[in-house]
């Protein structure tokens, strides 16, 4: 069996600490869902968790999805929750490539999407944030770096910054798109695009099922595909979601629309997001990554 791929760097912020998966130990079939933030995580979380638990409407993801970097657990606590979990494991993390331990025993699903459709995700969500949770990361004896605060209420103003300062104030966006694209060729590790979901989300269902070796009963199956629709996971947000995290935890499943951005910004400032991903994107990744065009 192959080895493990160590980190390469170490990502500590507001809100990650990439070492808190030093004491994880994986499983044979442990599934890790990955994304920089607001392109399919949740979407693509849900869907593992419909198939791993055949489509059953009383499994809540939020009691069985696992995220181990979250900056303000203890690294051994991370590690003993972790232990703690009897059946087939859903992880979840924000990590680039480069500073999650790839395991040869762990499938590794990273769905990515537009820039301009993150960040018009990404706002709202923001704003969403609610004063226990900036309290809980700020006050964190593990914080690094400055905290996090409340957005700039101008999304084009916040759209500009997102650009000019990779991400901010988040976490750096192209090397996490890259990093991933860096390790695709690696036959436990999957990417998806955001537009393939909308696309045809029963296809792109099918296809996660095949790639962690679920077989799901036939007669589950429109279940699981209901359950996994916006409309269903809209419904059952209390299901998805810490209730102390969001001020209001119904947003917490937007619209999963694409292209809102067209109405509200200049082609210029659309532009912005086309050219910082040529420079500091590979040609096939910035392809792959910016397919719905500037126009």
């Amino acid at each position: 069996m192959a080895d493990v791929i160590q980190p390469k760097r170490v990502v500590r912020n507001h809100h990650v600490d990439s070492t808190n998966w030093d004491l994880v130990e994986m499983r044979d079939g442990d599934v890790v869902v990955c994304n920089w933030a607001k392109s399919g995580i949740t979407w693509v979380q849900q869907i593992v968790c419909q198939l791993v638990f055949d489509g059953r409407e009383d499994v809540a993801l939020i009691e069985h999805s696992l995220w181990p970097e979250w900056q303000t657990i203890p690294k051994e606590d991370a590690a003993a929750w972790c232990a703690s979990v009897t059946h087939r494991r859903i992880f979840k993390s924000h990590l680039p490539a480069d500073a999650l331990p790839l395991s040869p025993l762990a499938r590794y699903i990273y769905v990515a999407r537009d820039p301009r459709d993150v960040v018009w995700s990404l706002h709202p969500h923001h704003a969403n944030t609610s004063d226990a949770l900036y309290a809980s990361i700020n006050n964190s004896p593990k914080l690094v770096g400055p905290g996090f605060e409340p957005p700039d209420p101008d999304i084009r103003s916040y759209y500009r910054t997102w650009i000019e300062k990779d991400g901010a104030p988040y976490w750096p966006f192209w090397s996490h798109i890259q990093a991933w694209w860096e390790v695709r060729h690696l036959p436990n590790v999957m990417l998806i695009h955001f537009d393939e979901l909308k696309a045809d989300l029963e296809a792109q269902i099918s296809r996660i099922a095949g790639f962690i070796d679920a077989d799901p009963d036939p007669r589950l199956w429109p279940a699981i595909v209901e359950h996994c629709g916006f409309a269903w996971m809209k419904a059952h947000t209390a299901g998805l979601v810490s209730d102390t995290a969001f001020r209001d935890q119904s947003r917490f499943v937007n619209e999963g629309t694409n292209g809102r951005w067209r109405d509200v910004l200049s082609d210029e400032e659309a532009r912005l997001a086309e050219d910082a991903a040529r420079a500091n994107l590979s040609e096939d990744c910035r392809a792959w990554l910016m397919r719905s065009g500037s126009s």
